[in-house]
């Protein structure tokens, strides 16, 4: 089985409003849905940490040996300090 979880924020009405992270999300999960994936999205409001969180876990403990799995994220990054040195 080959399972994706496609992630897409645009932040609206925020100051960091992004305008095409959705479509990202939603292109790539038509894509992979055409190719035989199961796909789950989490968009905009969806995507709480929680819920991402909860959804990543999902699709990596549901993969078997030979299984694909794909998590697409479309949205702000960040930067944290490696202070483990790894």
């Amino acid at each position: 089985m080959n399972k994706a979880l496609c992630v897409g924020i645009n932040y609206p009405g925020t100051p960091f409003e992004l305008a095409g992270c959705v479509n990202d999300a939603n292109d790539m999960a038509e894509f992979l849905g055409k190719r035989g994936y199961g796909v789950y999205s989490l968009l905009d409001d969806q995507a709480t940490r929680s819920n991402m969180l909860v959804q990543i876990k999902s699709l990596v403990t549901e993969l078997r040996a030979g299984d694909t799995g794909v998590l697409l994220y479309s949205g702000h990054g960040s930067w944290i300090p490696d202070r483990g040195g790894d």
